[in-house]
């Protein structure tokens, strides 16, 4: 692999083309919340809408859990940690 990983080549790129990628994607159930862990889905809706926004979330099913957290989430251009650029 060489000089560092391949997130950090990702990263370095998207910095380079000024790419941002909440121009080209956002999370949705289906795209991103129905693929993760329960508990990545109440963490994104901490980091996107603080602390005590996933409160309400936290009883939720994962298939509920993933609508209501496409719902929260929908135009505040909240990226997963690894598409975030450096």
């Amino acid at each position: 692999n060489g000089n560092g990983s391949e997130a950090e080549h990702a990263s370095q790129l998207a910095a380079a083309l000024k790419l941002d990628m909440t121009d080209y994607w956002q999370p949705t159930a289906a795209s991103y919340f129905s693929r993760v862990s329960k508990e990545q889905t109440l963490a994104a809706i901490e980091d996107a809408c603080g602390a005590s926004a996933k409160a309400g979330y936290v009883t939720l099913k994962k298939a509920a859990l993933a609508d209501a957290a496409e719902a929260k989430l929908k135009g505040l251009r909240w990226l997963p940690e690894l598409l975030r650029a450096a």
